[in-house]
């Protein structure tokens, strides 16, 4: 595979094509989705090397796609950047109940209120898929 690849979750148009723009200008090709169902439709044929996921989306939140991407044996080592504005309580009591639902979930790889800033978002990304070295 070459070049790092990203897939941006977010149903926020704008916000979609900021974070697309910024990845692509940091090396990585892109792909969005506007909620988890259109998601997994890219997963399947896709693999990207770490998501951003935003938490509150129509027709599948955040949250049940990161559940579904967490028990999938080929999506769960993909690193997972939540961003969202919802208040980390809230983020924390939603992950228990799911946990009591659906069995517990590992913490995402990062998360980001929104809004982050380019530089916060591009250090977490870069830290968790490093730039290939060439030799």
């Amino acid at each position: 595979m070459d070049g790092r690849r990203a897939l941006v979750i977010d149903d926020e148009v704008h916000f979609r094509y900021f974070l697309r723009v910024l990845l692509e200008k940091a090396g990585f090709a892109v792909k969005m989705a506007r909620n988890g169902i259109e998601a997994l439709d890219v997963l399947r044929s896709w693999r990207p090397d770490v998501i951003t996921l935003d938490v509150m989306m129509p027709e599948q939140s955040g949250l049940t796609f990161y559940g579904a991407v967490c028990r999938d044996e080929d999506w769960k080592r993909i690193p997972v950047v939540m961003l969202s504005a919802v208040p980390i309580s809230v983020r924390e009591h939603a992950f228990a109940t799911i946990g009591l639902t659906q069995g517990p979930l590992p913490a995402p790889a990062a998360c980001l209120e929104k809004p982050c800033t380019p530089e916060a978002l591009l250090e977490v990304v870069n830290r968790l898929v490093p730039e290939p070295t060439t030799a």
